[in-house]
């Protein structure tokens, strides 16, 4: 009895720290393979519905960025200034930065019953985005960015 008890307590204490600890991750966007670990840590620890939220955020902020560059701008520079944008934020401000096109992406992907909106938000409010044209803008964005940049 009593080793079973511990090992309730060992599960308990384990999966709350497995809970808690993407709230104290930050993306490393020092180097490439950084960021990649960096992400895939997040994307293990997060969440399904977060996890979502943090990848359309990530998209979002891809775009921007590109966009922000201007239709001369190379891959290599586009990834540079995306990385330092990233470097050192944590889950909360990776979806602040990706805003409101990140926000509207992630609720017409995700069924109503599964969003969870900040506080204010009504539950019927979905930007009038459908999960094809959300998901459809963002290919057009994409393909956009690639074909400015020659496909790289």
């Amino acid at each position: 009895m009593g080793r079973l008890l511990i090992c309730i307590i060992f599960a308990a204490v384990a999966s709350s720290a497995g809970a808690s600890g993407w709230r104290d991750l930050r993306i490393d966007a020092t180097t490439q393979s950084a960021f990649e670990k960096s992400v895939a840590d997040f994307q293990r620890l997060l969440p399904s519905d977060r996890r979502l939220y943090f990848e359309v955020s990530l998209q979002e902020i891809w775009h921007a960025v590109a966009e922000g560059l201007g239709p001369e701008a190379t891959m290599d520079k586009a990834t540079a200034a995306y990385f330092k944008r990233l470097d050192g934020l944590r889950y909360e401000q990776v979806i602040r930065v990706g805003g409101q096109e990140a926000r509207k992406t992630y609720v017409a992907l995700v069924p109503r019953a599964m969003v969870s909106l900040p506080q204010g938000m009504p539950a019927s409010f979905s930007g009038g985005f459908t999960e094809q044209s959300a998901t459809g803008n963002w290919s057009a964005g994409v393909q956009q960015v690639l074909d400015r940049n020659g496909g790289r």
